[in-house]
């Protein structure tokens, strides 16, 4: 005689059919804002050359948007502590300076050269491993995912808490920073400047609640490799919105990086020989990535 499946295996399959769903449409959402803010940052800077000005409106806009929605109360925010709000200060330091490192890149060298100097950490890691001791060494962005990680791990607070925690605690910093070195900039902002600047606090909103989210239900190394797709859909936004700044040579020495890229693996059980295989490959790599820029 049949027997009718027990109701606790039905949920279960039902709860990881939904977690699944849960995943893919995180990591989509992601990385559809992640991609389009990098070409809409790009743009504005061309436009707008005044990293410090823009990084502190997005920070701002993000942090006073998720407060009045908790004020109008469509926003549930987290209680938070003193000792919250210290453990969230290496986390923004080190959001900061990412932050703050790419604009300024962004700023001053063409959309193609952002994203290889965004990619090249793989390389430099592998070429650690052959030379050295088959380790590799940690970089800021390893450093950003660790902490971001062990933070959100260490205090069970709600996505908005975090992303507002995170920028507020951001702000300050990037407020002086425009104030010191940019004085020029309100003077100089225009129609079309103003509105991608917009568009850009806008998708900087999402993004930040989705990076959190990110890192709450994926690993570090997960969320890395997100980050190298979200770079080739960049690449191809960027060709189709960005005119006049990319060749087909340059594109395609891009996109070889970022692949290239994607197959690293901080894997110290290599054997010598796949090692050495690996300095052929970043010497070919070096001579694909200089021959547009030369």
């Amino acid at each position: 005689m049949a027997h009718a499946p027990h109701p606790h295996a039905r949920r279960s399959t039902r709860s990881i059919t939904c977690g699944y769903r849960e995943q893919v449409i995180t990591t989509l959402t992601y990385s559809l804002l992640s991609s389009t803010l990098s070409v809409v940052n790009k743009y504005t800077l061309d436009t707008f050359p005044f990293p410090a000005f823009v990084l502190a409106v997005q920070l701002t806009s993000t942090a006073a948007v998720i407060y009045v929605g908790r004020v109008v109360r469509w926003v549930n925010l987290s209680l938070v502590s003193r000792e919250i709000v210290l453990g969230f200060v290496p986390l923004t330091m080190s959001f900061f300076a990412l932050l703050a490192s790419s604009l300024l890149l962004m700023a001053n060298s063409p959309f193609n050269v952002f994203l290889i100097c965004k990619s090249l950490t793989p390389f430099f890691m592998s070429l650690s491993e052959t030379l050295y001791f088959g380790t590799s060494w940690p970089t800021l962005h390893v450093f950003e995912g660790v902490i971001a990680k062990q933070t959100i791990q260490k205090f069970t607070l709600k996505q908005t808490t975090r992303t507002l925690l995170v920028n507020a605690l951001a702000c300050p910093i990037a407020i002086i920073w425009a104030l010191c070195m940019e004085t020029k900039a309100l003077t100089e902002i225009k129609l079309n400047s103003t509105l991608s600047l917009g568009i850009s606090c806008v998708l900087g909103l999402g993004m930040g609640m989705a990076t959190m989210h990110m890192r709450t239900i994926f690993s570090a190394t997960f969320v890395s490799v997100v980050g190298v797709c979200n770079k080739f859909v960049s690449l191809v936004l960027a060709n189709l919105v960005l005119s006049g700044s990319h060749s087909l040579q340059s594109t395609l020495s891009t996109a070889f990086v970022l692949l290239c890229g994607s197959f690293y693996n901080g894997n110290s059980a290599r054997s010598t020989s796949t090692r050495r295989d690996n300095v052929v490959v970043l010497l070919l790599t070096c001579f694909v990535v200089i021959l547009p820029f030369g």
